[in-house]
């Protein structure tokens, strides 16, 4: 049992003489006692002041660790399985101290004692961890998973909500828990133990303690962020290992909606009609900030985090545009967002809008048509890249299209005479639209595959598909475009005597910039700085390079902040339609190898492992940071409103560009 002392008095201030002291066996078993300082004499241990503190009987501990956490006046002695794993948090001893620095680390996997087990799909143990209420403290259900795989020991971490009372003075804090039975002590007093938590836990809910009991409005959120950082990896590779395509996500939605859940958040799910979306929402009033959180995958390019080519699963998807990293980041930055407002008093809400099916299912389409984003002041967005860039951007527009011709079957040897290939259809449909490419628009892009050309070279095929896209930077052009593609499929049905029909897929505006928005973001990224990598990851990436094709940016990219200035992307993506709707902005952070590009395997790679982590902490720190920014000043908001206003035109309507389709949830079985 443990006792976890406020100060007598109640403040917080970090240099109080009164200490506790916290000792464990190998078998989990603590005990605890205050302890005080003094010049002359060091650490003084109080006995008798705790009668409730059972002492280990365990007879043959390990070596014993000791540590001062000096910032929180807390020194924490433990016995038993330490991981010394976390950098982070590494502590010192007393001056003169015998002991060894300890690293205020997970513990050793644990079974979540009392609790219900269950199996899920993945075949990871999942434990369901009951609430804690204690006086003062209100701690939220979590949920515990030992990962069995080369990327973690064994460890049961996940995170759990601190947030006072109504009536508490205390401040809210994350913490992690794993391996230790402790009881939470505040003015009132202590409680009977209500959780499991490790040495690093206790540490955590001493912060929450002894900080200040309101937050500075002024006060950075990277901290908060940072503190974060071993259940953002965590989420991350839960959605790596998920790897599910648009639509289709519903472990990476569950797992992302939960966590958010578990920080306190309301959540909408099922919005615009589709499962595997949801709205996050915390905080009262205004102003609403957004910010986008994606988790598709891609078909066919799963990849073990290592630098060749080793699929996880042939033919499986991968996480090639790295969603994994983008969801995750974006609800560990909501997450700090939504502390930070509670802890300094400030008005705003923070929403999380988790957004499916980016990858050519136009996911927040149906949201932005569904209203969902009209009473958002300003939408934050990131993605992530072989670079760290903030510049204002715009988009290709694009809209694309699945054509399916219909002609007669009969065989190709004997009775070609009776039949109408429908593979004619298509192949004629494709000349069309290659002599098209001559005159065309030169930013325009046009591209397709077949997706059905028969299925044996002596039957004449009865049915074929083609499936284009077309991309311009300005939505008329892209309709244009898609005009000009369904005649030209007309024009082969008629010509080969087959029957053709289309189906629009999908159809995304182009991005809508918001330079003032960029600037903050900008300021933060070069502020923050790039990514650097240590001995392992330079190894990894100068490995991965080798397989790199075509000119490739110098690997020092990785720590350095592209100019700021503007950038004509040709590649598409969903966020254009919100960015026509309410001021948008986004940046990348080098999640990949320099040169690497986007949708391979090498993006896979990097992104499932410690250089991804990396990119996607910088990215979560640069989203909390720049929304500080938008809570606390409000001249940015309207200074951001007034230039989507004079970019947008006053005579805009929005008209998605895919129809009023409803959501293809089958487009990737």
């Amino acid at each position: 049992m443990v006792q976890l002392v406020r100060r007598a008095d109640g403040r917080g201030n970090h240099d109080f003489p009164h200490r506790g002291v916290f000792e464990g066996n190998d078998q989990g078993a603590l005990r605890a006692w205050p302890q005080s300082y003094a010049p002359d004499k060091g650490f003084t241990e109080t006995r008798g002041a705790h009668t409730d503190v059972e002492r280990p009987a365990h007879p043959q501990a390990a070596p014993e660790k000791c540590a001062v956490l000096q910032r929180l006046g807390l020194r924490f002695c433990a016995r038993g399985p330490m991981h010394d794993r976390d950098p982070r948090i590494t502590t010192a001893p007393p001056p003169g101290s015998r002991t060894t620095p300890l690293r205020l680390a997970e513990t050793a996997p644990y079974a979540c004692p009392d609790r219900t087990v269950q199996k899920s799909r993945s075949n990871h143990d999942r434990r369901t961890c009951a609430p804690l209420r204690e006086p003062g403290l209100i701690a939220t259900a979590v949920i515990c998973r030992p990962v069995l795989n080369a990327r973690s020991s064994g460890d049961c971490t996940r995170a759990a909500e601190v947030r006072p009372a109504s009536d508490s003075p205390y401040n809210s804090r994350r913490l992690l828990h794993s391996g230790v039975t402790m009881n939470l002590c505040n003015k009132q007093g202590c409680q009977p133990p209500g959780r499991t938590w490790t040495v690093a836990s206790i540490a955590a809910v001493a912060l929450a303690l002894s900080a200040p009991a309101v937050l500075s409005a002024e006060s950075g959120l990277a901290p908060l962020v940072d503190s974060q950082r071993e259940e953002a990896v965590a989420l991350a590779m839960d959605l790596f290992d998920y790897a599910e395509l648009g639509y289709l996500e519903t472990r990476s939605t569950e797992r992302l909606a939960g966590y958010l859940k578990g920080a306190g958040f309301s959540i909408e799910r099922g919005v615009a009609g589709i499962p595997t979306a949801f709205v996050a929402s915390r905080g009262d009033g205004g102003p609403v900030i957004g910010i986008l959180a994606e988790f598709d995958a891609l078909p066919g390019l799963s990849q073990a985090p290592v630098p060749r080519r080793q699929p996880l699963a042939a033919g499986a998807p991968g996480h090639a545009c790295g969603h994994h990293l983008f969801g995750a980041a974006s609800a560990t930055a909501a997450t700090a967002i939504a502390e930070w407002l509670d802890g300094t008093g400030t008005s705003g809400t923070v929403r999380v809008y988790g957004t499916p099916a980016e990858e050519g299912g136009s996911g927040k389409v149906y949201l932005a048509r569904a209203g969902l984003f009209d009473d958002v002041d300003i939408v934050l967005h990131w993605h992530p890249s072989d670079r760290n860039i903030a510049s204002p951007e715009s988009s290709n527009g694009n809209k694309s299209g699945r054509f399916r011709f219909r002609g007669i079957a009969a065989h190709a040897a004997a009775s070609p005479e009776r039949g109408r290939s429908a593979l004619d259809g298509v192949e004629a449909m494709n000349y069309m639209t290659n002599l098209m490419r001559e005159h065309m628009p030169s930013e325009a892009r046009l591209h397709y595959v077949i997706t059905d050309g028969g299925q044996a070279p002596n039957i004449v095929p009865e049915t074929a598909e083609a499936y284009y896209y077309v991309r311009h930077p300005r939505p008329g052009q892209v309709i244009q475009l898609f005009e000009r593609v369904v005649a030209a499929a007309e024009g082969a049905a008629l010509g080969t005597g087959t029957r053709m029909n289309y189906e629009v897929m999908h159809g995304n505006f182009p991005l809508l910039r918001n330079d003032v928005v960029a600037a903050v973001m900008h300021g933060h990224l070069e502020r923050l700085g790039g990514v650097e990598y240590d001995e392992a990851e330079m190894e990894f990436a100068t490995t991965i390079r080798k397989s790199l094709f075509g000119a490739q940016r110098p690997l020092e990219a990785r720590n350095e902040i592209e100019p700021f200035e503007f950038q004509q992307k040709m590649g598409s993506t969903d966020v254009g339609d919100v960015s026509w709707i309410v001021p948008t902005a986004g940046f990348g952070t080098a999640t990949w190898v320099p040169g690497t590009p986007a949708h391979s395997w090498q993006a896979v790679a990097a992104g499932g492992m410690s250089i991804g982590h990396k990119g996607m902490m910088l990215a979560a720190r640069v989203l909390a940071e720049t929304a500080r920014d938008l809570y606390t000043d409000p001249e940015l908001i309207v200074r951001a409103k007034a230039e989507f206003e004079q970019r947008r035109g006053p005579d805009f309507q929005y008209r998605p560009l895919l129809g009023n389709r409803e959501p293809p949830l089958d487009y990737r079985k």
